[in-house]
């Protein structure tokens, strides 16, 4: 069965590649527009393992970019209904949920079994907190956000890259305009950087940031140097 399910990927990434996306165990913190977007895509292309972390309840306005959700699931908590629309698309994959906000206090415990982690947050202010987890735990972040027709994605990882901190010195958390097609292309990026690590196919996005501008429609790469943040050396 899992080879049938694969076997338009299979040429593009080998066996050795499936394996090693299903041995794989990714972490994805916040389940809106980019994090359902994002383990939709993983759960199908076979990744093992998938965390998700979310506190939050659907809401009516989360329908117009949130892919696995419908009317019917309003009020209902986000993690709890991704899980069930994941397995209904890929029962081999296994899928674990946390109904939490993640938080110094409980980041440590909720992600230590998790090798890649994907920022799929809306604030600012909890991806500080991500930030220095995983620059203190040796882990790898997949990083993305939109601003209205506007996203960015990179990936971090101590002693490759800057913090996530030097690409937003800023904290600023008001809430920001999202349309469904801009979050579906920087989730497909997204999607792409945990392929790219998981299956060890290509060069990550170390050290640059793709800059995206969906009406153009653009893709532009961007060097990152370091701010003198305080967390990671400039």
């Amino acid at each position: 069965m899992e080879k049938t399910r694969y076997s338009r990927q299979i040429p593009l990434i080998g066996v050795e590649g499936q394996r090693k996306l299903r041995n794989s165990r990714v972490a994805i913190v916040g389940v809106g527009g980019l994090g359902t977007n994002v383990s939709q895509t993983l759960a199908m292309i076979g990744v093992g393992n998938i965390l998700l972390v979310d506190h939050d309840r659907v809401s009516i306005t989360d329908l117009n970019r949130q892919v696995l959700f419908t009317e019917k699931d309003i009020g209902k908590p986000k993690v709890i209904v991704a899980k069930k629309r994941l397995e209904d698309l890929n029962p081999e994959v296994n899928i674990e949920v946390v109904q939490e906000k993640l938080s110094g206090e409980n980041i440590n415990d909720l992600l230590k079994h998790y090798d890649i982690i994907v920022d799929c947050l809306d604030n600012w202010e909890t991806r500080r907190v991500l930030d220095l987890y995983i620059w203190n735990a040796g882990k790898t972040l997949v990083h993305g956000a939109v601003n209205g027709f506007y996203g960015q994605v990179t990936t971090i990882r101590r002693g490759v890259t800057t913090c996530l901190s030097c690409l937003s010195p800023g904290t600023k958390n008001d809430e920001v305009p999202s349309i469904g097609p801009a979050v579906t292309l920087v989730a497909s990026l997204q999607s792409l950087e945990v392929l790219k690590l998981a299956a060890d196919l290509a060069e990550p996005l170390f050290n640059r940031i793709a800059v995206v501008d969906s009406l153009e429609p653009s893709i532009t790469i961007v060097n990152i140097k370091p701010l003198n943040c305080g967390l990671c050396p400039s």
